[in-house]
């Protein structure tokens, strides 16, 4: 509802907004090998990343999709 994406310890403590702005997320993966967040936004149709933090945000796929609902990531495979 928030159109946000957002951090926090495992306790619900320290929330914090790591991405805002943005559509609808139904799909979120971190790549822990390069400490890369992935989301898809089925609002706008694309594909996302951007570091841990929300730093260096930039679309990766905006062509072509139709809704994007999941991403899986393969590390031994980039």
């Amino acid at each position: 509802m928030e159109q946000n994406i957002k951090r926090s310890g495992i306790d619900g403590s320290g929330t914090i907004i790591i991405i805002s702005n943005i559509g609808v997320c139904d799909g979120l993966a971190v790549e822990w090998r390069t400490s890369q967040l992935y989301w898809t936004d089925t609002t706008h149709d694309t594909i996302s990343v951007s570091d841990l933090a929300g730093n260096n945000q930039r679309s990766l796929l905006s062509l072509g999709l139709d809704e994007p609902r999941d991403i899986a990531l393969d590390p031994n495979n980039g």
